[in-house]
């Protein structure tokens, strides 16, 4: 094969490569290392994703410019030679804050929630200036997906509820203005520094959206690893208790994505995943009593946790 002319584009070009299998991208990602020894971040795509990979980079760069704590972009460009295009970003030091809640105090895992919280408001108030990424139909989405999962081998007995739910309630989703959306905003996406600060990483999916939206990872993924943590998140956000149009709106989310996960895991060919995706809908549905409640049990009023000092 005839080597590339963006050369930083190659794993040989670098003195070490260190392969990075975390996400469900079909991208790779690699922890890389230049003869100078700096250090970066390296994802390598088909070709024909390089509109993507584009639009990532200009939304980092215009992110940093504004003062948020991502990565420093360094180069995105194509390798035609080899069908491939790339996207390199200065490596951030430190550990995923999934790694690191467990070793944390309650205490210490609720503050870095705020921290998070109180980021992603920042990033929600960042005006989305950018061409790169089209504002959804949000409920035309969701109705899509939820009748794919509806129509599919993988429809759940006794889930007319959460089916009714979705239905009866999806005009309340999407009524707010366009924000910069993360759209995978949860631990395993954000770097715990040295200094004990926060960085964001991985955009790969980012568009304009509900800001509401952003926060139903919690109940699949978070609420697990850490409670303080989703209160903390929560808390940071809205500095309190939030509305009860977010609780409605969250509730719809989640109710969505529990059931849309079987999908999912079908089509990306997860199915090995079925039962996590079980236990997950039996948690979510106790703890909104089947939908019957849209304030989800786990979650406790903001005057019984320590009342975080806005900035």
């Amino acid at each position: 094969m005839k080597s590339c002319e963006n050369a930083r584009c190659e794993l040989d070009y670098w003195e070490k490569v260190y392969p990075i299998r975390t996400g469900w991208t079909d991208d790779e990602k690699y922890k890389v290392c230049d003869a100078d020894g700096r250090t970066f971040f390296l994802r390598k795509a088909v070709l024909g994703r390089y509109a993507d990979l584009k639009g990532e980079a200009q939304l980092i760069r215009m992110l940093r410019k504004k003062g948020m704590p991502v990565a420093k972009v360094e180069e995105v460009d194509t390798c035609p030679e080899a069908d491939k295009c790339y996207l390199l970003l200065e490596w951030i030091d430190g550990i995923t804050l999934d790694n690191a809640l467990p070793l944390m105090t309650e205490q210490d895992q609720y503050e870095s929630g705020i921290k998070a919280g109180r980021q992603l408001r920042e990033l929600h108030r960042i005006p989305p200036e950018i061409e790169a990424f089209p504002h959804r139909n949000l409920k035309k989405k969701k109705m899509n997906e939820l009748n794919a999962y509806l129509d599919s081998s993988v429809r759940i007995e006794g889930d007319e509820t959460i089916v009714k739910h979705i239905k009866d309630n999806i005009d309340i989703i999407g009524n707010g203005p366009a924000v910069i959306e993360h759209s995978d905003y949860h631990p395993g996406n954000m770097i715990l520094r040295p200094d004990m600060s926060l960085a964001i990483i991985d955009f790969n999916g980012s568009h304009l959206g509900d800001a509401y939206e952003e926060f139903y990872k919690l109940e699949l993924f978070v609420i697990r690893l850490s409670r303080p943590y989703c209160l903390g998140q929560i808390h940071g956000y809205f500095n309190g208790d939030p509305p009860k149009d977010f609780w409605h709106a969250h509730s719809v989310y989640t109710a969505h994505a529990a059931l849309y996960g079987f999908k999912w895991a079908e089509d990306h060919g997860k199915k090995g995943a079925w039962e996590e995706e079980r236990r997950r809908l039996r948690r979510i549905l106790k703890d909104y009593d089947h939908f019957r409640r849209i304030i989800p049990a786990w979650y406790i009023l903001f005057e019984d946790y320590r009342k975080p000092n806005d900035e």
